[in-house]
């Protein structure tokens, strides 16, 4: 127990430096949502998440996992490996992003069954095709007390419904419809943003300026988001708001790794990597998410521009093993602290299960 409890505050310290900034682009014909990672490590793999696949939550004691079938084949954004995504799309196209805020406080244990902060994305996007059933899924699965990271999550589906999923005071708290008059979020309180660009407005054009505080990307990307020509190619102008919000070293913080545009209504991932700029695109249409005796990803530095079925192999607890290792080393408060029992902990309890 001692171990789980020094594991646990060192992850926890290793994700304060887990900053983001993400918005959705409403176009005629498309809905889209952008992210930004920050963070120390670039390092991660894109997983073809199957349909018919058995699930663990792999919770830290004493909670109580969730177990399930996905219902729903999804491609995600993985760091810590199979089923812990930063980020993903489903078949349907729910998309689900992850950004760190300070003040989560995530419920006490009660009659739900539990799954870990990252395992919410995957059990949402393996059970949910819309946000509603997301909101609804929230009456019988709760994130775990004894979760490591301070999370909330921005959604959006094909219908285009999209919501704010925060946790303060150990209860749910969903922002949507009217409420969520600004489709963007970084690393403060939905409402705190708000509440920060009322009382410090930046005046019009301000994405042109430099940026200050971190707290200025909320206003800036609002802002970029109005000024968009209907001209502007949607995806090009995406990774131009990423762009504006990208951090650097220079910055004083660990700087951004990914940028993610997802197309909803395409069923498109475009994204690109701080170690390679060139824009890659993953189509959901060419994928067969059956469930198979394989775990398959693909590492997000490859190189491939399309990248398809072809371009993911088998995933298997020893190339996990070095992935999470080399991960822990490059984030500084974690560099040479986690041993090997810890990371067999992590893969084992999310190591593919049989077919259902």
């Amino acid at each position: 127990m001692k171990k789980i409890l020094v594991f646990t505050i060192l992850l926890l310290i290793s994700y304060q430096s887990y900053s983001c900034t993400s918005f959705i682009l409403r176009e005629k014909n498309g809905l889209y949502l952008g992210k930004n990672l920050d963070y120390y490590t670039g390092k991660g793999f894109i997983f073809i998440n199957q349909r018919n696949d058995i699930k663990i939550g792999a919770c830290i004691v004493p909670e109580k996992p969730s177990q399930w079938i996905s219902k729903y084949g999804s491609i995600s954004f993985n760091v810590y490996g199979k089923d812990l995504p930063m980020s993903g799309m489903n078949e349907k196209g729910l998309t689900i992003e992850s950004l760190w805020l300070n003040e989560t406080e995530y419920p006490q244990p009660d009659e739900r069954k539990a799954v870990p902060e990252l395992g919410w994305i995957q059990y949402m996007l393996d059970n949910c095709s819309t946000v509603d059933e997301v909101i609804d899924a929230d009456k019988q699965i709760r994130v775990a007390h004894t979760s490591m990271a301070k999370l909330h999550f921005i959604l959006l589906d094909e219908k285009g419904k999209s919501a704010i999923v925060e946790f303060v005071n150990g209860k749910t708290v969903i922002t949507s419809g009217e409420k969520l008059s600004v489709e963007v979020a970084e690393n403060q309180m939905y409402s705190q943003s708000l509440a920060f660009m009322k009382n410090n407005p930046l005046g019009p054009k301000c994405y042109e300026q430099p940026i200050k505080d971190k707290r200025e990307r909320f206003e800036m990307v609002s802002q970029m988001i109005k000024d968009k020509d209907i001209n502007d190619n949607p995806v090009d102008y995406g990774f131009n708001i990423l762009k504006k919000a990208t951090w650097t070293f220079e910055n004083g913080d660990a700087p951004t790794q990914w940028s993610i545009i997802y197309n909803l209504k395409d069923r498109k991932i475009h994204y690109k990597t701080k170690d390679n700029g060139d824009i890659k695109t993953i189509s959901l249409n060419d994928f067969d998410f059956q469930c198979s005796i394989s775990v398959l990803a693909t590492n997000i530095q490859a190189e491939s521009k399309n990248v398809k079925p072809a371009n993911f192999h088998s995933y298997n607890i020893e190339e996990a093993m070095v992935h999470l290792r080399a991960v822990y080393e490059e984030v500084p408060f974690t560099k040479g602290k986690i041993p090997d029992e810890m990371l067999n902990g992590i893969l084992n309890a999310t190591n593919k299960k049989p077919c259902n």
